[in-house]
């Protein structure tokens, strides 16, 4: 069902997409092809992947080059923030933004979504916090194609995020008297719109990393 020939007549289907969003759609689908046929010779499909990689480098816009930092470098940029640079803050709200901030940016390193649909996140609905995993569950409204869409919180960024739910967003809360489900809240307990948050992500990764992202 996999032939070259039908995935590159797929890959030209998706020209209307980005080409680092067509990368991404054919890594995955020989990921799973190759685990679930393991003993199959993929060489060529994979050969199709590292020829759409290349043409996924050489579309990179102008304006961000060198704003593109592994999701590694963005873990650690939030790891930072959320422990080191919090806990070193003698200023109780820069040292709670700084955790909030710092959550926010290793939650998207491990786990993108639209900023819109970032910043509608919400306790309860679309963020399920269990004793064991954090879920983020989109609604067909928050998904940019309509469909649904849900998964568990890598364990690298559920730590950060944890820390904010249970102890940073509270406090927050607390010194605006603020009651609401929006997980992302600012200095005095209101939920932030998605602006506020792409400037708090630029300013959180300038000062972990130097780089604005």
């Amino acid at each position: 069902r996999a032939p070259p020939v039908r995935l590159v007549a797929w890959l030209t289907s998706l020209g209307h997409l980005a080409p680092y969003t067509q990368l991404k759609f054919l890594s995955n689908t020989v990921t799973i092809l190759a685990a679930a046929a393991p003993t199959l010779d993929w060489s060529v499909q994979r050969h199709l992947v590292r020829r759409a990689h290349r043409a996924a480098i050489r579309s990179l816009s102008k304006r961000k080059v060198g704003r593109v930092l592994p999701s590694a470098e963005l873990l650690a940029a939030g790891q930072r923030l959320a422990f080191d640079l919090a806990e070193a803050d003698h200023n109780p709200l820069s040292a709670a933004l700084s955790v909030r901030d710092g959550a926010m940016i290793a939650l998207l390193a491990l786990l993108p979504m639209r900023r819109r649909s970032f910043s509608e996140l919400r306790l309860g609905h679309s963020v399920l916090v269990g004793a064991e995993d954090i879920l983020i569950s989109l609604s067909s409204e928050m998904t940019k194609n309509g469909l649904p869409w849900e998964a568990p919180v890598p364990k690298a960024a559920a730590i950060i995020l944890r820390r904010y739910i249970d102890e940073t967003r509270p406090w927050l809360l607390a010194r605006g008297r603020q009651g609401h489900s929006s997980l992302w809240v600012g200095r005095r307990g209101q939920p932030i719109k998605d602006a506020a948050i792409a400037l708090r992500i630029s300013n959180g990764t300038t000062k972990a990393t130097g780089i604005s992202v």
